[in-house]
């Protein structure tokens, strides 16, 4: 009996969502063979981008390469299922080598041709990636839209993200009233959507957020708050990702006090975000973060000599 190619491209998408990735990789390259089997090319097509999208999420962009280009071959723009997935993975594609400029070509030629077509989800993704790779000012506009477009799916995990997202944006824009704002409403959604790591991360951007727009005493509470659970995590799993979040956390708590003259318990607290960042790789830590550190700690320093 053979394989069904639908109910293989579904339980690819199932595992895939469970970033259980090699067995979706898997459960994707059945769905493309069996559809070839049984003549279905919209499902080829679509199975065979993913197993590219698959290759991509574990960093083996090359061997990508070779299923997405196949897939391409195999699209048609008639045909807007699997076009419109041949393209969302070759945007991603084109992101990860540095390309912006084509990138942002590809969402936004994708945003159009799913509006056009009614692939709404598609649309808001595509919408998701121009929010991130647009110009500062055109990161707005984009984020906006796929707000919208999440508002009026339900989607409320990505809303979440979304929010977040344009809360960095408006914080780069030096915008911190703004960015409070989004992180508030990214905070409410993370908070029915997320984990308990989700809500750490949610809570220390408003914390950061508040201590941008000189709220110093707010934000001490807040962040006193989430550098407790921070710890709490770190002691229990000791791993990278609670590292550096233990390490954020601090920071941040340390950059409040500095602001409410306590240099002395300032030093202490960035002092614990250095250990914190010590123990991580540079994959992990943000280019030139460590470094940033250690100069406002001897800024520090210095106004504290007689």
């Amino acid at each position: 009996m053979e394989a069904d190619p639908r109910a293989m491209l579904a339980e690819g998408a199932r595992r895939l969502s469970q970033r259980e990735i090699r067995v979706a990789r898997r459960a994707f390259e059945m769905a493309a063979k069996a559809a070839e089997a049984t003549s279905d090319p919209a499902v080829r097509v679509e199975a065979t981008a993913l197993v590219a999208r698959c290759y991509f999420l574990e960093g083996l962009v090359d061997d990508g390469e070779v299923w997405l280009q196949r897939a391409e071959g195999l699209a048609k723009k008639e045909e807007p299922m699997g076009w419109s997935r041949c393209r969302q993975v070759r945007g991603l594609f084109e992101r990860a080598r540095g390309d912006r400029d084509q990138a942002l070509s590809v969402f936004e030629d994708l945003y159009e041709y799913c509006r056009e077509h009614g692939l709404k989800e598609r649309a808001l993704d595509a919408a998701h990636h121009l929010a991130l790779l647009a110009p500062l000012d055109g990161q707005v506009l984009w984020a906006r839209r796929a707000i919208a477009a999440a508002e009026a799916s339900g989607n409320e995990a990505l809303l979440a993200i979304l929010w977040n997202n344009l809360g960095l944006t408006y914080e780069r824009m030096m915008r911190p009233m703004e960015a409070l704002a989004s992180y508030r409403r990214a905070r409410w959604f993370h908070y029915r959507t997320g984990d308990d790591r989700d809500r750490l991360i949610a809570d220390w951007a408003v914390g950061r957020a508040l201590r941008l727009t000189d709220r110093h005493g707010e934000a001490l509470l807040w962040l006193r708050d989430v550098v407790g659970r921070a710890e709490s995590r770190w002691q229990a799993t000791p791993g990278p990702d609670e590292s550096l979040w233990r390490a954020y956390a601090y920071q941040e708590y340390g950059e409040v006090q500095a602001a409410l003259g306590d240099r002395e318990l300032a030093l202490q607290s960035l002092e614990a975000a250095r250990r914190a960042f010590l123990g991580l790789d540079s994959d992990t830590l943000e280019e030139g973060a460590y470094e940033a550190l250690v100069s406002r700690m001897d800024h520090l320093r210095r106004e504290l000599e007689p």
